[in-house]
C-alpha cells in the first residue's frame, strides 16, 4: 500500500511533464496499484479483450488522473489500452501530446468493436482510432510522424489519405507496399506508390496484385483505372479467367455486385483484344452470373462501360448492344427529367458544427 501510495505521489508532482514525456516501458504490475483497484485490474486482464465489461467501467469510473498515468505504464498491455481510452477522453490531459509520444507501442491487444467482432490492434493504433485533433493540420502532424518514424502502424496505411503526396515519404511507402499484411491495408500503399508513377515501380505493383487478386478492392481497381499501364492487362485477365469475378459475386450466396462493377470499369478502359474478349464472354453468358444475384444494374454497367470507351476494338460489341443501351439512356433521360419537374426538394439547412474542442477524428 505505501509502495502505491509512494508511487502515486510521485507521478502527481510530475504529472505537468507527462505530455512531454514517454515512459510507458517503465511497467507497472498489478500489485502496484492499490489495493481497492486490484481486483477490478486483475479481472479486466483476464477478459483478455479491451471492451466495456464490468471491470472496465468500475477502473475508467474510479481512477484518477494520476492512477491514470500509472495504468498507461502497466505492464498488461490491456490496462495500457484501457488507460489511453480514459485519459483521451478527459480534457485534463493534452491528448496530443498522449498520441504523438506513445506511437512506439506495439503491443497488440484484442479490441471489442461491437457488430465488427474483436480486431487486433497495437496500443499504439488503438491510441490513434480513439483520439481526436483540434485541427486538421494536427492530424497531418501525426500522419508525417507516423509515416517518417513507425511505417508499421495499421495508421500509416490509413493515413495515407490525409496527406499529399510527398517526396520524403516514397521510401516508406515503397517498403510499406511490399511488406506482407492485410491486403484491405496493403493495397492502399500500392496505389499511392502508383501516384508517383515511376515505372520502375509498374513490375512490383503488378506482381503484387497477381499474388492477392482474390484479395483486390476498390483501391486495386481504382489504381490501374487512374494510372494505367499496359502490364496491368495480364492481372485483369488473371483475375477473369481465374474466376475471382464470379467469385466476387457469388462468394457465400451474398450477390453482392460492387467489386464485379469496379472490375468491368477498370477492364473497358484498357480497350485492348484482351478487354474485348472478356467483355464478350461476360455480356453473351447465360445467364449473366452463376448464381441468384440481382444482375440488372451490374449488366447495365457492363453495357455503359462498353458504350462510353468506344474504339475501333468495341465496335462489334457496340452495335450488338446499340438498341439495349439507346434504350437505357432515353429511360434515364425520361426519369431524370420527371424527378426534376416533380421533385419539390425541402431546402438545404446546414449541418450543425462541430463544437467540441477536438472535432477531427482520423
Amino acid at each position: 500500500m505505501k509502495k502505491a501510495i509512494w508511487i502515486y505521489f510521485s507521478v502527481l508532482v510530475v504529472s505537468p511533464f507527462y505530455s512531454c514525456q514517454s515512459d510507458h516501458k517503465a511497467s507497472l504490475a498489478i500489485r502496484d496499484f492499490d489495493k481497492s483497484l486490484q481486483p477490478f485490474l486483475t479481472k479486466a486482464v483476464s477478459t483478455g479483450i479491451v471492451g466495456f465489461d464490468e471491470a472496465t467501467v468500475y477502473i475508467e469510473k474510479h481512477t484518477k488522473d494520476g492512477e491514470l498515468i500509472l495504468l498507461s505504464r502497466s505492464e498488461h498491455p490491456i490496462l495500457r489500452a484501457i488507460a489511453f481510452r480514459e485519459i483521451l477522453s478527459r480534457p485534463a490531459f493534452d491528448h496530443f501530446s498522449v498520441i504523438m509520444n506513445h506511437l512506439d507501442d506495439t503491443a497488440f491487444v484484442a479490441v471489442d468493436k461491437g457488430e465488427w467482432g474483436i480486431q487486433y490492434r497495437t496500443i499504439s493504433d488503438y491510441i490513434i482510432e480513439e483520439g481526436r485533433w483540434k485541427t486538421i493540420d494536427d492530424r497531418k502532424r501525426t500522419v508525417d510522424e507516423i509515416i517518417m518514424k513507425h511505417d508499421n502502424l495499421r495508421a500509416a496505411y490509413t493515413g495515407l489519405r490525409m496527406v499529399e503526396l510527398q517526396e520524403k515519404y516514397y521510401p516508406h511507402i515503397r517498403e510499406m507496399a511490399q511488406r506482407e499484411r492485410l491486403f484491405e491495408e496493403r493495397e492502399e500503399a500500392l496505389y499511392r506508390l502508383a501516384k508517383y508513377k515511376r515505372r520502375s515501380d509498374i513490375p512490383l505493383i503488378k506482381q503484387a496484385l497477381l499474388e492477392n487478386d482474390w484479395r483486390m478492392g476498390d483501391a486495386s481497381f481504382g489504381l490501374m483505372r487512374d494510372f494505367p499501364d499496359t502490364s496491368y492487362m495480364e492481372v485483369l485477365r488473371t483475375y477473369y479467367y481465374h474466376r475471382r469475378f464470379y467469385r466476387s459475386i457469388c462468394h457465400d450466396g451474398w450477390g453482392d455486385v460492387r467489386t464485379a462493377v469496379e472490375y468491368i470499369s477498370t477492364l473497358a478502359m484498357y480497350k485492348s483484344d484482351s478487354s474485348v474478349k472478356i467483355l464478350k464472354l461476360i455480356l453473351n453468358r447465360k445467364p449473366l452470373v452463376p448464381c441468384a444475384a440481382d444482375t440488372n444494374s451490374l449488366r447495365e454497367h457492363l453495357l455503359h462501360s462498353i458504350w462510353d470507351n468506344a474504339c475501333p476494338a468495341y465496335a462489334d460489341l457496340r452495335k450488338q448492344i446499340r438498341v439495349d443501351i439507346s434504350n437505357i439512356i432515353k429511360r434515364d433521360s425520361i426519369n431524370e427529367r420527371d424527378f426534376a419537374n416533380n421533385c419539390h426538394l425541402a431546402p438545404v439547412v446546414d449541418s450543425p458544427k462541430d463544437t467540441a474542442a477536438e472535432p477531427v477524428r482520423w
